[in-house]
């Protein structure tokens, strides 16, 4: 990719895009005014099963960290789960891009999976901003209520229900997550 810029400045963006955005490319040429950035590893299909995996535990450590680092009222910790965001995005790109570019190995899952690929960035995001919440919002003396903790807890046990019936199957699994789901979303619009 070609990328033209006006000044040089313009260039740390570039590379702290590319950095934070996209996992296999790298700026391999740099001029004065231009840019290369090209992919430097391929997007097979075994790479794009590997990562979704890592998403998925990825987002299931963001929520099960947030919520002890909540609990403990460690705001440091807050701050450096907010960062794993930014792998999040790495990931899901490169999903993303795996599947734009190549369908997945099973062509009628292509659309579903690029669905949840994007839902579970949104997740990510959504970790993100409840971390930039919290950290904003301790200097301010912040009390999380234990329902609002316990909501929390039963969030996180959603995602691992979640995962636990994305890489094994069941239907009577995916009938519990279904109520599950539903009595956390009433509870939480309570």
């Amino acid at each position: 990719i070609e990328v033209l810029f006006d000044h040089p400045s313009q260039l740390k963006m570039i590379e702290t895009a590319v950095d934070n955005e996209a996992i296999t490319f790298e700026i391999v040429k740099q001029e004065k005014n231009r840019c290369i950035v090209k992919n430097i590893s391929s997007t097979e299909n075994d790479e794009f099963d590997n990562l979704l995996r890592r998403t998925l535990l990825l987002l299931k450590v963001m929520g099960d960290d947030l919520l002890v680092a909540l609990k403990n009222k460690d705001i440091e910790t807050i701050k450096t789960i907010k960062n794993l965001e930014k792998t999040n995005n790495k990931f899901t790109h490169f999903c993303r891009r795996a599947l734009a570019k190549n369908g997945y190995k099973e062509q009628s899952k292509t659309v579903y999976l690029y669905t949840i690929v994007e839902q579970l960035e949104t997740v990510a995001d959504e970790f993100k901003f409840l971390c930039d919440f919290l950290s904003e919002e301790a200097s301010k003396k912040l009390k999380v209520e234990k329902d609002t903790l316990k909501l929390f807890e039963d969030v996180n046990k959603t995602i691992s229900m979640f995962n636990d019936l994305f890489f094994n199957y069941d239907l009577k699994k995916a009938k519990e997550f279904g109520e599950h789901r539903r009595r956390v979303m009433d509870e939480a619009f309570k």
